[in-house]
């Protein structure tokens, strides 16, 4: 699901660049300083290996017996995804912050869908934590 929503920002990040291009928004020496959507792409490829971690964390075997091994475990997993999810939200957060700027405001909703999924799948990995047996 996050490979989704990933793709579609990217799509939707390239379309407004060139479209902003092709209206002669940008100036023509621009480059990824003065063009701040290239940071935007930048930081999209970045965020989908922390994206991936936690699709991938919660349903493995692995992080379910990690988890009931002993409570440091539990404490550094639970650590481990509260950062992940916490990247990933300020992520959405920042390219939110796009919806301000009038030639942007696609980007800033295309970022809308990536909060509201990482908000749901916290939620649902956060039941699943605590629905796990403590360690004895």
């Amino acid at each position: 699901m996050y490979g989704l929503v990933l793709w579609l920002m990217f799509e939707v990040i390239s379309n407004v660049y060139v479209t902003n291009q092709r209206a002669g928004l940008y100036p023509p020496e621009g480059d990824s300083v003065s063009i701040p959507i290239y940071s935007m792409a930048f930081f999209l490829m970045l965020s989908t290996l922390p994206l991936t971690l936690l699709y991938v964390l919660p349903q493995s075997g692995v992080a379910e017996r990690l988890f009931r091994r002993s409570a440091s475990w539990r404490r550094v997993g639970g650590t481990l995804m509260a950062g992940l999810y916490g990247f990933g939200v300020l992520f959405a957060l920042g390219g939110g912050t796009e919806l301000l700027t009038p030639d942007h405001r696609m980007i800033g909703v295309a970022h809308l869908p990536l909060l509201a999924l990482l908000l749901w799948t916290a939620w649902l990995d956060w039941c699943w934590r605590f629905s796990l047996r403590p360690p004895d």
